[in-house]
């Protein structure tokens, strides 16, 4: 028998193949036997005999053209086949339940084909699977491929509604795939409520409350709930309190509620059992369960008393006028709440005793604590006393309870014992410094007498030196003095760093008292570590567009020389810098100084502009810098305007008071007192001698200085008031004239000028720098 030749690339087939074995083309659209075209590969054994490879002509019955496709909206994969879909939604149960997904592919290609539908990689969550049959169509055809949809999941899935990606490809063609989403909605299981509490019988003796745990259990459904708690009894006298009141309970969980429950307590030696009912509602769905509370109620005894013990009995302190011990209240064999007052006696009534609470309330069962404090005069150098005081804890409803506690004070023979010697700081440390210094502190608050001391210090290396600031120092008792110590040693070679021990010995001549340290010397590595910068002034006032200050580098700290390089900045870039010199050669220990100029824009009259800067300094490597502000104030004519105007108005003021205020010729110094008087008929005892102090043109004279000193403040507010007074000394002179009997007097040019100094005067008081 024949054997088939495929008509797409001419591979021999045996007989009664359908499928071609090389590119998988239907076979049995060829209705006769092809031979081998001349463009056909060959195989390997036609290779080598090429000469006697025949040239068959290619006969070929051609098939049915694939049908094409009406509808445009169908996803295509590489010409090959077409995906149509009408509704992309499938809701699947979380219980397992299949779910299936219809899907129409139609062959577009010109060779049979199978197709299958699965999920794309990463296109959907773990628990969802997604299996179809493959379907095999010859070109043209289609067919409904059923994808089924399942959830796998080993627990309950929350419903919800995600998009997942579903996947439908070729079987012979790899490559040739379409994607499509597709929204899965995870339907709602809804199930009772369960509820639990534990446990279930609370049985309390002696007390009100009691507290039991609540389950709500949602792990029949898959979604989440908010649930209300309640609780009730058919007496309605429990109060109920729940830990949250409202429960957050997710799908397929549990949540537990803290429930606790409060009722009266029964009368003695009786029993109350009540039974309880807590629910809880979520929308329709309730849950209940019962709970049964059983009170009892101790017969009463009478409580024994109170224990009372202390800690320590023995109270043992030296060259210390206080002591402290600790009472414990013991009520553990009492069955109610034991409320104790403290009291203290000694038989020689010199101990004094205070109680941190004079009154503990002890619970039922427990115990409870007290600060006792002890406090007597100290006995006699190189003595001891030895006192006995009583505690006494009384309780109006039990008997009363004591404890006995000693307390011994011993005083030392040598004030040196009480004696505190310190450094502060215990560790110095210094950078590139030959010697430093510390505080030692001289502690004698603990003791009782001057001492005088003699101070010393020593290193195991003997490479310090000490002074002291005195070395021998008289410190009284209760006192703490500081002294200074200077140490001196060698800085150690660049870059490293030495520590050395130190110890500080202050002795009376009998005992000594001895404080320890440290000493760290260290090396700077780089003069820029070491090297600082500084501005003088930091803050440049002008009232032009130049100035000038002064950049210091300071290389003090420093061990090596170092030239650096000056620069200048500012964020604006409106000021120009120039530095004299620019450069700078700082030794080590020593400070550079180069003088700044700066020249900025100009201001407006009475603006005032702040400009931030940088000096930088820079040694090619590494640099520092210095920030400064300039203030900049534009010139202000109201300062120079009220000075004059001041003393203009003062001097027309007092001078004003010396020349003729009315046409019958009188001064302002004619103008009195006694002058005014008679001219009401009236009559002054008063001098005449005295008329020129008492006249008007005095009192504007002395207006005229005060306005002149108003100058000094800041406000002008004295100026102002002065004038307006001299002002209403003129004008009420002529003013109460009117009313004399002998008529009205008229003002001359005298009056004139000092009313025109006034103006001038309160003009000068308007003019001050707000």
């Amino acid at each position: 028998m024949d054997s088939r030749v495929c008509s797409v690339c001419g591979e021999r087939n045996p007989p009664g193949t359908e499928f071609c074995v090389q590119c998988q083309n239907y076979l049995g659209w060829d209705k006769s036997i092809l031979a081998a075209p001349e463009d056909v590969r060959r195989r390997p054994e036609d290779q080598q005999s090429a000469a006697e490879t025949r040239q068959i002509p290619r006969v070929t019955e051609q098939g049915p053209a694939p049908a094409t496709d009406e509808d445009p909206d169908d996803l295509v994969a590489d010409d090959r086949f077409r995906v149509a879909v009408d509704n992309p939604n499938v809701t699947v149960a979380p219980t397992g339940e299949v779910a299936e997904l219809e899907l129409r592919v139609r062959n577009i290609s010109i060779r049979v084909d199978g197709y299958l539908a699965e999920l794309a990689p990463g296109g959907g969550p773990d628990w969802l699977t997604v299996k179809s049959s493959a379907v095999e169509l010859l070109p043209g055809t289609d067919e409904v491929i059923r994808a089924r949809f399942q959830v796998v999941a080993t627990t309950l899935t929350p419903a919800q509604q995600l998009t997942v990606r579903l996947r439908v490809r070729a079987m012979n063609e790899p490559l040739a795939v379409v994607e499509l989403p597709v929204s899965v909605t995870v339907s709602v299981v809804d199930a009772p409520l369960q509820l639990r509490a534990e446990p279930r019988l609370l049985r309390v003796q002696d007390r009100a409350d009691a507290a039991f745990t609540l389950t709500v259990d949602n792990s029949m459904s898959n979604r989440a709930i908010s649930a209300q708690l309640a609780g009730t009894d058919p007496e309605l006298a429990v109060r109920f309190g729940f830990d949250p009141p409202v429960v957050q309970v997710g799908p397929a969980s549990v949540a537990t509620v803290r429930v606790s429950v409060g009722a009266d307590r029964p009368a003695p030696g009786q029993e109350a059992s009540r039974l309880l009912t807590v629910s809880v509602r979520e929308g329709t769905r309730t849950a209940e369960t019962a709970v049964t509370f059983v009170q009892i109620s101790s017969v009463q005894v009478e409580d024994p008393p109170v224990g009372i013990t202390l800690e320590p009995a023995v109270i043992k302190v030296r060259d210390n006028p206080v002591g402290t011990t600790r009472l414990t209240l013991d009520n553990r064999n009492g069955r109610e709440w034991a409320h104790v007052q403290l009291s203290a006696s000694d038989p020689e009534q010199v101990v004094y005793v205070g109680f941190d609470t004079p009154q503990v309330h002890v619970p039922p069962g427990q115990t409870a604590q007290a600060q006792v404090r002890l406090q007597a005069a100290l006995p006699e150098l190189g003595t001891e006393a030895s006192r006995t005081v009583t505690i006494t804890a009384t309780d109006p409803k039990r008997r009363t309870s004591t404890a006995v506690a000693t307390f011994v004070q011993t005083a030392s023979a040598s004030p040196m014992t009480t004696l505190g010697l310190s450094l502060e700081p215990e560790i110095t440390k210094v950078r590139d410094a030959d010697g430093a210094s510390t505080q030692l502190v001289i502690d004698n608050r603990k003791g009782r007498f001057r001492v005088r001391l003699r101070l010393s210090g020593a290193d195991p290396e003997r490479a310090v030196g000490f002074a002291f600031a005195p070395d021998v120092v008289d410190v009284e008792a209760g006192m703490v003095r500081r002294i200074e110590v200077r140490m001196a040693a060698w800085r150690p070679p660049p870059g490293q760093e030495w520590s050395r021990q130190i110890t500080i010995s202050a002795t009376d001549g009998q005992a000594s008292v001895q404080a320890t340290g440290s000493l760290v010397q260290s090396s700077s590595r780089s003069a820029m570590e070491t090297l600082t910068m500084r501005l003088d002034p930091s803050v440049l006032r002008l009232d032009r567009r130049r100035g000038a200050f002064s950049a210091l580098v300071d290389n003090r700290n420093g061990v090596q020389p170092i030239r650096v390089t000056l620069s200048g900045d500012d964020p604006e870039n409106c000021i120009r810098f120039s530095f004299a010199p620019a450069v700078l050669d700082v030794p080590p220990g020593g400070v550079g100084r180069s003088t700044v100029t700066v020249d900025a824009p100009g201001v407006g009259s009475g603006r005032e502009v702040n400009r931030n800067f940088v000096i930088m300094a820079s040694d090619g490597r590494a640099d520092i810098q210095s920030n400064g502000t300039l203030v900049q104030q534009g010139g202000d004519w109201r300062p120079v305007a009220r000075v004059l105007f001041t003393l203009f108005g003062g001097l027309l003021m007092f001078f004003g008071a010396f020349l003729e205020w009315t046409t019958e010729g009188r001064t302002g110094f004619g103008l009195s007192a006694r002058f005014m008087t008679e001219r009401f008929g009236f009559g002054l005892l008063l001098e005449r001698r005295f008329d020129a102090f008492t006249s008007a043109g005095a009192a504007v004279a002395l207006l005229a200085i005060v306005m002149v000193f108003g100058l000094t403040g800041r406000s002008g507010r004295l100026t102002r008031l002065a004038a307006l007074a001299a002002a209403a000394v003129v004008v009420g002179v002529f003013v109460a004239s009117a009313f004399s009997q002998q008529g009205m007097l008229i003002p001359s040019w005298g009056a004139i000028v000092v009313v025109a100094g006034c103006v001038l005067g309160y003009i000068g008081g308007l003019l001050v720098k707000r």
